[in-house]
């Protein structure tokens, strides 16, 4: 299909799709690295979760337990585009969240025991402890007002939702796309 419909337009399309699918399971692998190098347990990753119907409701990227005995579950999304804050917020995160606690039942027994927390793994494109060192565009800027818009929520989202919610920042592009080293750990 590719080869019949290049050039005409359509080419951009599927090249997008293919990019967004590798970021975000690079995003996904570069997150179960992340926490397996802190010594963390992974109990499960992308598992999907169906309602008594067999409809679907939410895969989980990863669910992970600490050393201390914490579970978390753990959304990867990428924000490399430079969407609105707000739009960020309500799109990738409250919406994840609505679902977990909706469905904050059925996610434990699924998972085999209660969860502690929801972490999100982000890549925004851009490594923020780095890129405090160094000389920032505007675009980068935007993307660290992002980081830290995201950050400012993570006390009013854990109270709304009843458990702790954080995020965690990695840079998980492709190869030669300014990888970096995770900027926060959790």
């Amino acid at each position: 299909l590719a080869q019949k419909y290049n050039g005409d337009g359509l080419s951009k399309i599927y090249e997008g799709v293919i990019y967004s699918r590798y970021v975000g399971l690079l995003l996904e692998l570069k997150t179960l690295e992340h926490y397996y190098k802190l010594g963390y347990k992974i109990l499960q990753s992308g598992r999907e979760l169906f309602d008594a119907n067999g409809l679907y409701i939410s895969e989980l990227d990863v669910v992970v337990q600490s050393p201390e005995g914490v579970v978390s579950v753990v959304e990867a999304k990428s924000a490399r585009v430079g969407l609105p804050k707000e739009e960020v917020l309500r799109d990738k995160v409250v919406y994840k969240l609505e679902t977990y606690k909706k469905f904050q039942a059925q996610l434990d027994a699924m998972i085999g025991r209660k969860f502690d927390a929801v972490v999100f793994s982000m890549d925004v494109a851009i490594d923020p402890a780095a890129a405090r060192s160094g000389r920032l565009t505007a675009q980068d800027m935007r993307k660290l007002d992002l980081v830290e818009f995201l950050r400012s929520q993570e006390t009013s989202l854990s109270q709304r939702y009843g458990f702790p919610v954080s995020f965690l920042f990695l840079q998980s592009g492709p190869p030669g796309a300014g990888q970096g080293r995770p900027s926060r750990r959790r």
